[in-house]
């Protein structure tokens, strides 16, 4: 602006000195100087303006670079969270799966636990019922051999002579002893308990079905004089009892 207004005063004051009194030129002249003044002012303030523009415009760049930084690391910490996150839910899957794993193990051992407290009790109302009924501790051993559970109705029966040595029944538990061992296959311990019934009881009715069992048992041995000679015992002493045709097909089988 400053250009453009010298070459117009300069042009002013060469037509005003050739037309103009001195006064009209002086006046001329202040209002140039006037003007002149406004003018400069006017500069100074774009001058003011532009270096504030500047000064804004660099602040601003500063500062977008620092958004970026800060963005920058706002992501980095973001991608490092969302694998502390993934490193924290694999965490928590491990833990619930011990979790899980331990609910179960102990689950099973609670079963474990109310099994053998329902064994305490079912054993602690058996005892108490065997106590008070012999014949219900006999009945549940016989229950269990016609079960095809011969040791435990072995245990059973051993059972009741030893709470009830003088009982109805210890002929019979006897007896039956020595079949939970012949169905065993355990042919000497099947021996040696029909001997000892029959000892202890010769008189009872089940002599000549024990006597049949352990000709079996003494025949399957090889000792064939042992067993036709307890199959004659039992055909000349109980010759209308059923053991008495049996034995004479057995004595018939191992030839007269």
């Amino acid at each position: 602006m400053r250009s453009t207004l010298l070459p117009l005063a300069l042009a002013a004051t060469v037509w005003l000195a050739g037309c103009a009194s001195r006064s009209e030129i002086v006046a001329f002249q202040e209002d140039m100087a006037h003007i002149k003044g406004k003018v400069d002012r006017v500069e100074g303030r774009q001058s003011e303006q532009d270096s504030l523009l500047i000064g804004r415009v660099e602040f601003l760049k500063e500062r977008f670079r620092d958004t970026e930084a800060v963005l920058r690391l706002l992501k980095a910490d973001q991608l490092q969270g969302t694998e502390d996150l993934r490193n924290l839910l694999t965490e928590v899957r491990s833990t619930l799966d011990d979790a899980g794993t331990y609910n179960r193990r102990l689950a099973q051992k609670v079963d474990e636990l109310n099994l053998i407290l329902a064994r305490q009790g079912l054993r602690q109302q058996r005892d108490s019922l065997a106590l008070a009924d012999p014949s219900w501790l006999y009945n549940q051993a016989t229950l269990d051999r016609v079960r095809g559970l011969p040791e435990l109705a072995r245990s059973g029966f051993r059972e009741y002579l030893t709470r009830f040595p003088k009982g109805e029944m210890v002929a019979l538990c006897r007896y039956w002893i020595g079949d939970t061992w012949l169905s065993e296959q355990q042919p000497d311990s099947a021996l040696t308990q029909y001997e000892r019934f029959e000892k202890s009881h010769p008189d009872h009715a089940q002599v000549p079905a024990s006597m049949l069992r352990r000709s079996l048992i003494l025949a399957g041995k090889g000792k064939t004089e042992q067993a036709r000679s307890l199959l004659e015992t039992v055909r000349k002493r109980w010759p209308n009892r059923p053991e008495a045709e049996l034995a004479n097909e057995r004595l018939e089988e191992l030839g007269k």
